[in-house]
């Protein structure tokens, strides 16, 4: 993969989303917000791969990955209005279904178009496959780990600023029933992440989302969600209640831990 691969490839990004960011109404907010998520991942991975110190080919295509992880986004909010793949399709393959009918990646070698497109369809998935290995499940790791740490970002923004933006689709059509669903704080305090299928409320949202520092794949990311304070910033949108401080002191104990072990 060369430079110019990388310079087309964003250049036919911006393209491809313009029409999508061209609506009038209440998506384009939805629009424009997946379009400034998919940059601010290019650049996640690209601190992620500095820590980690890739080489140039290997952040040409975590790169790649990283810029069309969600284009299937635009069409999934287009047709269904709605981030939830549950009540639409999942995003992961659509954005897969885009890339092939596009034909965007026909300048890049049959491998990397295999790593590319194996990470873009994993990198929701709720475990990867026993049978990924080598390459396909290193950068399927990577865009897991920088797209999970921008949506917390994302997440934390919305709900700080929601009285005067509120969003719909950030919500899931979700009811703010000001509680998490039953049995979602046990699987949390035994370090198992929760199954989106599973979540019923806006506050089971947020409580997936503390529950990815049990998924990151990578000491640096777990790093990042410590040194920004994502828990402390997120868990003050949730009920404040003796399970969730048993969540915070969970969760606080797993980070601290993890981390010493690993430095």
């Amino acid at each position: 993969m060369k430079k110019e691969d990388i310079i087309f490839f964003h250049s036919w990004f911006d393209n491809y989303v313009k029409p999508f960011c061209s609506i009038e109404g209440d998506m384009l907010m939805n629009m424009l917000q997946k379009r400034s998520h998919t940059k601010r991942v290019c650049d996640m991975v690209a601190e992620l791969g500095s820590l980690l110190k890739l080489d140039e080919q290997k952040m040409f295509i975590a790169e790649t990955i990283a810029l069309f992880h969600d284009v299937g986004r635009f069409e999934q909010l287009r047709r269904y209005k709605t981030y939830n793949d549950t009540d639409s399709e999942n995003h992961a393959l659509l954005s897969v279904k885009v890339l092939e009918r596009e034909g965007v990646l026909e300048c890049l070698s049959s491998e990397e178009r295999r790593l590319v497109t194996a990470a873009v369809r994993q990198h929701n998935a709720y475990t990867l496959p026993e049978d990924m290995s080598g390459d396909a499940l290193f950068f399927s790791r990577l865009i897991r780990d920088a797209d999970k740490l921008d949506i917390v970002w994302v997440e934390i923004d919305y709900f700080t600023n929601r009285d005067m933006e509120p969003n719909s689709a950030m919500e899931w059509g979700f009811p703010d029933t000001g509680s998490c669903t039953p049995g979602l704080i046990s699987d949390i305090l035994a370090n198992r992440c929760l199954r989106k299928e599973r979540l019923k409320t806006q506050d089971d949202i947020k409580l997936m989302m503390l529950g990815w520092v049990f998924d990151f794949n990578f000491t640096a990311s777990l790093k990042i969600f410590s040194d920004q304070k994502y828990l402390e910033r997120l868990i003050t949108f949730l009920p404040d209640n003796g399970e969730i401080s048993k969540v915070r002191s969970h969760i606080e104990s797993f980070v601290a831990d993890t981390l010493s072990q690993k430095l």
